[in-house]
This record gives C-alpha cells, sequence and structure tokens, in this order.
C-alpha cells in the first residue's frame, strides 16, 4: 500500500502580509477571545441555551407582531423582514473586526508615543539636574523648577532627579 503524504502547496499560496508579527499578535488576540466564548459556550448547559434561543425568538415575534398591527392600521401589506444574506453577514463582522483592530492599534501607537515622550522628559530632567549640580547654576536650577511646574527643588529632590527618580520626587520650595 502507498504512503499518501499531506500536501503542503496552500503553505506557497499564503500572502505576505501574513506572515508579520503584527499578523501574529493580533491572530493571538483573536485566539484568546474564541477561547473565551468558547469557556463560555462550554459552561453553558444545553437548557439555558434553548432558553436564550426562546427569549430571542419572543423578541422577534413580539417585533414582527408590532410591525403586522401597524401595516393593519396603515392598510400596508406585510412581508417578512428581508433576509440577509451569509456574504452580507460575514462583510459585516470582518468591517466590525477591521474597525476593532484598528482601535486597538491606535491605542498601542499612542501609548508607545507617550512611553517614548515620558523618557525623553526624564532623560532631559536627569540631565538638567545633573548640571544643576555639577556646576550648582541658578539658570540650571531654574529650567529645571520649570520643567517640574514651577515647584523649585530642594537639593535632596536634585539629587534624586539626577539619579533618575521622576517628577513626584520633587522637594518643596527651597
Amino acid at each position: 500500500p502507498a504512503v499518501v503524504l499531506p500536501s503542503f502547496d496552500y503553505l506557497l499560496r499564503v500572502p505576505t502580509l501574513s506572515c508579520t508579527t503584527e499578523h501574529a499578535a493580533r491572530l493571538r488576540r483573536d485566539e484568546e477571545k474564541m477561547k473565551g466564548e468558547l469557556a463560555i459556550l462550554e459552561s453553558t448547559t444545553p437548557v439555558e441555551m434553548w432558553g436564550r434561543d426562546l427569549d430571542e425568538l419572543e423578541v422577534a415575534l413580539a417585533d414582527f407582531n408590532e410591525r403586522r398591527v401597524f401595516a393593519l392600521d396603515k392598510n400596508i401589506k406585510m412581508h417578512a423582514p428581508k433576509r440577509r444574506h451569509k456574504k452580507e453577514i460575514v462583510a459585516e463582522k470582518r468591517a466590525k473586526n477591521k474597525a476593532e483592530r484598528e482601535q486597538e492599534e491606535k491605542d498601542e501607537k499612542k501609548a508607545a508615543i507617550e512611553k517614548k515622550t515620558k523618557k525623553v522628559v526624564d532623560r532631559k530632567i536627569r540631565k538638567t539636574a545633573r548640571r544643576a549640580v555639577a556646576l550648582q547654576s541658578p539658570a540650571s536650577k531654574k529650567e529645571l523648577s520649570q520643567m517640574l511646574g514651577g515647584v523649585t527643588p530642594s537639593r535632596e529632590a536634585i539629587e534624586k532627579l539626577k539619579g533618575g527618580v521622576t517628577k513626584g520626587a520633587a522637594g518643596g520650595r527651597g
């Protein structure tokens, strides 16, 4: 008997954009989301699922009856709601997922910019604090005071700032 080996041709047709770290991270997030949904489904009993389905049917019937009564009052011929095609539903889900991904990417970029800005400011404060200590320069102390929002740091606070502690370590006026 001949042994049939699996074909890996599909790997050659994978788009190059699917091979990025962002795409891999997105797939991991989707996996976590799906695992959460699976856990919810696994913890739900068939009776609970059936109850939810009945609740949804009840709401849909109430809506249909409301529209029917309205149509009868207006003498309008009643039609069942337009059935949505699978393509429409899938396209809607894709658009929603794309919007969520874009928002996540915006949030990640914003956090990275804030982190980088904080590093730059902290570095500048430490540099100015070192200059203020080394040179005993009133101009450096004034510049440091402006960076800290008008608070004139004490000598101890300048030493702490020089060592890398951020704005919260500035002492009182003095």
